[in-house]
């Protein structure tokens, strides 16, 4: 487990934009450089096993966050979204990740892609 000083061993907060449901956190966030500077997210050997390949992480993402003790809602979000992967017209997951804050609090984040319109409830 790695720790967290701000955001996740794979993304870095930028700004919170919003509180959501069961006292998850929505922050916009930026992914981590890996050491040859390209936008990249870690995968898991599973993962690594089925693509062959490193999946490329976009300059901005959303990041959803919550105490892991808080995190059942986000987990089922998570598993919601694996299902539509790859779909034209739903936003996008890039992984999930746990790590520990400085504070000794565990994390359980989900990372999404960046919709700037806003969201469907601003639309409704």
């Amino acid at each position: 487990m790695e720790r967290l000083i701000h955001g996740g061993k794979k993304w870095m907060e930028v700004k919170q934009i919003a509180l959501g449901a069961r006292n998850t956190i929505i922050s916009l966030a930026m992914p981590r450089r890996r050491m040859s500077g390209r936008w990249a997210r870690t995968i898991n050997v599973e993962e690594q096993d089925l693509l062959g390949f490193q999946l490329e992480l976009p300059q901005l993402l959303v990041v959803k966050y919550a105490e892991i003790g808080d995190s059942g809602f986000l987990q089922r979000q998570r598993e919601v979204h694996r299902k539509f992967q790859g779909c034209p017209n739903i936003i996008q997951c890039y992984g999930d990740e746990c790590a520990t804050e400085d504070s000794g609090r565990m994390i359980y984040s989900v990372l999404f892609e960046h919709a700037s319109g806003g969201n469907l409830a601003d639309l409704v």
